[in-house]
């Protein structure tokens, strides 16, 4: 979608308009007004290493004043049209010593149709690093002492008494593999945000399920304080290992919260549905039952992401990086964390009931899907069936069943 160029009207290259901008290229230049050094570069190739700044008035006023007769500088606006073709037509001396054209070297913007100049670019050099990917908090930093800058050239009551003519500037910024440097800024604070609240609605929705599932506070809350320390701590990673936020890394924020909660929720399960008594035997059976199948997880996951790492490709390299550190943490976390807490507050049978809502006010639910549901007698007849029919010539043996406790 192309956007509509709005011309603002006010703007006219008259007399009050050129000094001001020519002031303005002209503190660029001595670098003497307060604070510019926090933020502009100098030149270090000028004799008096000034401040580095490209001004099409410094050619505009060389070109008025060539001759001793000359109309002189500022050009009243009655005369534009009488010299500004003149000067847009004529060459200049590159730093080649090569003759170019004038409007190939300056950012003036003159409308030869209606006679008038619509638009002036001054450029100056920020003190940003040139082919280099800068984080937000750094863009803002420089964009808000460009802003206050360009604010006081505006300002009618400044050191510049900005004139009508000339009191709407705005700045802009080139930039280098990810685009105009503003516009990068404004990025990445939209990756924040979305990155926070993936992972803030992942880690809410992950306690929801929990808590249905287990139908038990305790446990839903212990997971959601351990979800939400393997996310700080993953991001505490990337912060060390120095990656920016963008594209890339704010997808994989988004979607850490749901790697999180795997094995916190395969713990919790177990836990939760062991018949034991005590908070020690229910922490040992949660343990015997899942405690291999977790850590076979971690393993394969761990070595499945190692090798993107490898790809050139950046996305899949950052991603493995993410997933590498999500699994293993999440383990960490799970086991040396969670099940530690279940082990001191975990809900047992001899915990009070307000300790185990909503599981103590909810009518019981039967356990359809247990391997305990299934008759120990009806397991041993299709046993012994199927011995039978591999080789009927077997001397049949009655099974007997054995009562699990």
């Amino acid at each position: 979608m192309k956007g509509k160029l709005v011309w603002d009207d006010t703007f006219q290259f008259d007399e009050a308009a050129q000094q001001h901008i020519w002031n303005v290229c002209e503190e660029v230049r001595k670098m003497e007004a307060p604070n510019l050094e926090n933020f502009l570069s100098r030149d270090k190739d000028s004799p008096a290493s000034y401040g580095e700044v490209k001004c099409p008035l410094d050619h505009w006023k060389a070109w008025l004043e060539r001759t001793p007769d000359g109309p002189g500088f500022p050009l009243p606006l009655s005369q534009l049209k009488d010299e500004m073709p003149a000067f847009m037509n004529s060459n200049t001396t590159n730093e080649y010593d090569q003759q170019v054209p004038i409007k190939e070297v300056i950012q003036l913007g003159y409308d030869t149709d209606l006679g008038t100049v619509r638009s002036v670019s001054v450029m100056v050099r920020s003190q940003l690093q040139s082919r280099a990917s800068h984080s937000g908090d750094k863009l803002k930093e420089a964009y808000d002492q460009f802003q206050e800058w360009v604010e006081e050239i505006n300002s009618a009551d400044g050191r510049f008494a900005a004139p009508s003519s000339a009191n709407k500037v705005f700045q802009v910024s080139e930039g280098d593999f990810n685009g105009p440097n503003w516009i990068w800024m404004h990025t990445q604070g939209l990756f924040r945000q979305s990155a926070i609240t993936g992972a803030c609605v992942g880690t809410a929705l992950a306690f929801v399920v929990i808590l249905f599932a287990t139908q038990q506070m305790t446990i839903a809350l212990c997971a959601f304080v351990t979800i939400a320390s393997i996310l700080i701590t993953v991001i505490a990673m990337m912060k060390i290992a120095n990656y920016q936020l963008g594209s890339t890394t704010s997808i994989c924020i988004t979607i850490l919260a749901g790697f999180s909660v795997d094995y916190v929720v395969h713990l919790a399960h177990a836990y939760n549905d062991s018949d034991a008594e005590t908070r020690a035997e229910k922490f040992q059976e949660a343990f015997d039952v899942i405690g291999v199948s977790v850590l076979s997880g971690m393993v394969t996951s761990f070595l499945a992401s190692a090798v993107l790492l490898m790809c050139q490709l950046q996305f899949f390299a950052t991603f493995g990086f993410f997933m590498i550190f999500t699994v293993t943490w999440a383990w960490l976390w799970g086991n040396c964390f969670f099940m530690c807490l279940m082990r001191l507050i975990g809900p047992d049978k001899n915990t009070p009931w307000f300790l185990q809502l909503p599981y103590s006010v909810l009518p019981a639910v039967p356990k359809c899907c247990s391997s305990s549901a299934v008759p120990a007698q009806k397991m041993a007849v299709v046993v012994a069936t199927v011995v039978e029919a591999i080789d009927p010539g077997l001397e049949r043996v009655d099974a007997k069943p054995v009562a699990r406790e």
